[in-house]
C-alpha cells in the first residue's frame, strides 16, 4: 500500500477471498477458473498417515510445478499482500526446501523455504534470494519443522516483511546471522514487478502441500490460531 501511495494511486482494499489460491484436498479453486489441471492431477495423492485434516494434496518431490494465470498477481507490485500455505515435510538432511516461489523483474526470486545449513537449517523467507541480506530467518530450524502440519503466512505490509509459524509472529535475524530482533523488517526496495512465475516445491525433499493462497491486503496483523481447510471457501 505505501508504493501504492507514493505513485499517487488509491491502494486496492483488502479481497475478500485469495486472489490465487488453490486447495487440492478439496479440489477447488479460487481466483481463476482451474481446478486440476491435467499436468497436477498426478502430483496430487492420498496423504494416507499423514492425513490429519486432509485426504490429499499435492506431495513434490525434487521437483516444482507451477501455478496460474500470473496476471491475477500484478498487484503485488504496489500492494500489499499476504502469502500462506499449510504444509508437512518429511524429516531429512540439511538442505534447502522450497515451499513457493515468485520469480519476478528478470531472473529475481522470493522464495519461501527452509534454508540450507550455511543459513542454519531455518524457515526464511527473501524478497530477492540472491542477495545475502535479503535473507531473513527465524528461530523455527529443520527439526522442528519437519514431521508435521505447520501453517506459514508471509505479510508485506506497508514496505515491511514479516512472517508467521502456525500463527506466531518470529523475531527474524539477517543473512547467516543468528541474532534475532524485529518481527518486521524493511522490504521497501524490493518490487515485485513483472512476476514470470509462481511455483511450488522444488529440491530433492518430500514437500506436502495440500492448500495455499495469496492475498490482498496485510491478512494478520497479531498472532492468531490457523485452521486446516480455511483457505479457499
Amino acid at each position: 500500500m505505501l508504493e501504492a501511495m507514493l505513485t499517487g494511486r488509491k491502494p486496492l482494499p483488502p479481497s475478500d477471498k485469495p486472489v490465487l489460491g488453490f486447495d487440492y484436498n478439496k479440489g477447488v479453486s479460487t481466483g481463476s477458473t482451474q481446478t486440476l489441471s491435467s499436468n497436477l492431477s498426478t502430483d496430487v495423492v492420498n496423504y494416507g498417515d499423514k492425513s490429519a485434516g486432509y485426504a490429499k494434496g499435492l506431495s513434490l518431490y525434487n521437483k516444482a510445478i507451477t501455478i496460474t494465470p500470473m496476471a491475477a498477481l500484478s498487484f503485488m507490485e504496489t500492494e500489499n499482500f499476504t502469502v500462506e500455505f499449510w504444509v508437512y515435510v518429511d524429516p531429512g538432511p540439511a538442505g534447502y526446501t522450497t515451499f513457493l516461489t515468485i520469480e519476478y523483474d528478470n531472473g529475481r526470486t522470493f522464495p519461501i523455504r527452509i534454508a540450507d545449513s550455511g543459513f542454519g537449517n531455518r524457515l526464511q523467507f527473501s524478497l530477492y534470494a540472491a542477495i545475502l541480506g535479503a535473507n531473513w530467518s527465524t528461530p523455527i530450524n529443520r527439526t522442528a519443522f519437519s514431521g508435521g502440519w505447520h501453517h506459514v503466512a508471509v505479510v508485506r505490509d506497508n514496505g515491511k516483511g514479516r512472517i508467521y509459524y502456525d500463527g506466531q509472529l518470529q523475531p527474524l535475524a539477517a543473512g547467516t546471522s543468528s541474532s534475532y530482533g524485529a518481527s518486521s523488517v524493511d522490504v521497501s526496495q524490493y518490487a515485485l514487478k513483472s512476476i514470470s512465475r509462481l511455483s511450488i516445491g522444488g529440491n530433492a525433499y518430500n514437500v506436502y502441500i495440500p492448500e495455499f493462497a495469496i492475498w490482498i491486503g496485510a491478512k494478520y496483523n497479531a498472532n492468531f490460531t490457523p485452521n486446516k481447510g480455511s483457505l479457499v471457501v
